[in-house]
């Protein structure tokens, strides 16, 4: 197992269901929205606004809540319990990153756009195969509609053939 969440979500369908949320991640994304405000476009443009949250919530302590009354009560005990340590940490990760704004790092993809990547490269695949075996299917990228389009006439061409072969093979 990864997580405790996908523990969790192998023991039970309702925990599958359910959701919960880091009231932290909220405050810190705040905090990082107003320590960046008076700067310029141009350096709000230069700051990973994700490493920073990143390093930030990795000193900070996680504020979990799974209903919404309890993420407002999170995040009000946060603010109010917490708030100088998140302004301090944002800050020293506004200035760690700020350091060093050459890191190169591939950043991770949401599950819904590793998904899209995913079914790109499944859809880059079979066109690749099918151009393999059907030469006049155009090599470049085609959409999704495109490729339903070829695929069904490319079986609409099996399904003639066999059907022609098999009246020949009648007619014998």
């Amino acid at each position: 197992m990864d997580s405790i969440l996908d523990y969790l979500a192998s023991q039970s369908e309702r925990v599958v269901s359910q959701s919960n949320k880091n009231a932290m991640e909220l405050l810190v994304a705040q905090e990082i929205k107003k320590q960046l405000e008076p700067c310029s476009a141009e350096i709000k443009e230069l700051v990973n606004q994700v490493e920073v949250a990143t390093y930030a919530l990795n000193r900070l302590p996680s504020l979990y809540a799974s209903s919404e009354e309890g993420l407002a009560w999170q995040k009000q005990r946060g603010q109010k319990e917490m708030q100088q340590l998140i302004t301090a940490t944002v800050r020293e990760a506004l200035e760690v990153v700020r350091k060093d704004p050459a890191r190169f790092s591939t950043p991770l993809l949401p599950p819904e756009r590793q998904e899209i990547q995913e079914a790109r490269e499944a859809l880059q695949e079979l066109l690749d195969w099918l151009w393999m075996y059907q030469g006049e299917i155009p090599r470049n990228d085609a959409s999704w509609r495109e490729l339903i389009k070829i695929v069904k006439q490319i079986v609409s061409q099996a399904v003639k053939k066999e059907i022609d072969e098999s009246e020949t093979q009648a007619l014998s």
